[in-house]
């Protein structure tokens, strides 16, 4: 946190100089990295035919005027994620049917998880399924101006961000 310290000063006729002082203690809390994902609809079509890539591009650093972290500051995890909707392990005309839980995606889904965008792979898609992208991002410690150095650690908190798609036969 950062201490500072107020002084007034008050003078009323007749009357001696009053004098108050008070101690205030500011904590800002470091937030993390906003992941902001592009590229497809939320909950729109994904042609099993062309695919779709995900952009990351436009993330940014809520906090950059104090770790002037950058897009090449940024650490990046993707995952996938699948339900396939048509399944249902439901009796006939059930009152309550959970939706099937999401199971991580095959090899081969998706594709360049290293950078700044993945693609999903029309062809590794299966129509009628429901993906899930999700983007884990973090600052790097490299990334950060040196007097952060020392607390990395504190700056490392990553931002979640996903976007959930359905494969089609367009």
């Amino acid at each position: 946190g950062v201490s500072l310290r107020f002084f007034a000063r008050g003078d009323q006729d007749g009357f001696a100089p009053s004098f108050s002082e008070a101690d205030v203690n500011v904590t800002v809390a470091v937030r993390p990295p906003v992941p902001i994902l592009s590229g497809v609809s939320p909950f729109g079509p994904v042609s099993r035919s062309l695919g779709a890539t995900l952009e990351s591009g436009l993330s940014m650093d809520p906090d950059y005027a104090t770790t002037n972290a950058t897009q090449h500051s940024f650490a990046r995890a993707w995952e996938c994620s699948v339900r396939d909707l048509s399944r249902s392990n439901c009796p006939p005309a059930p009152l309550i049917c959970p939706e099937p839980l999401p199971e991580p995606c095959p090899m081969g889904v998706l594709s360049g998880q290293g950078g700044a965008s993945v693609h999903l792979n029309g062809s590794s898609l299966v129509a009628g399924r429901t993906y899930t992208v999700s983007l884990s991002l973090s600052r790097t410690a490299p990334g950060l101006r040196d007097v952060l150095q020392p607390f990395a650690q504190l700056y490392a908190q990553p931002g979640r961000a996903s976007i959930t798609v359905t494969a089609e036969e367009l």
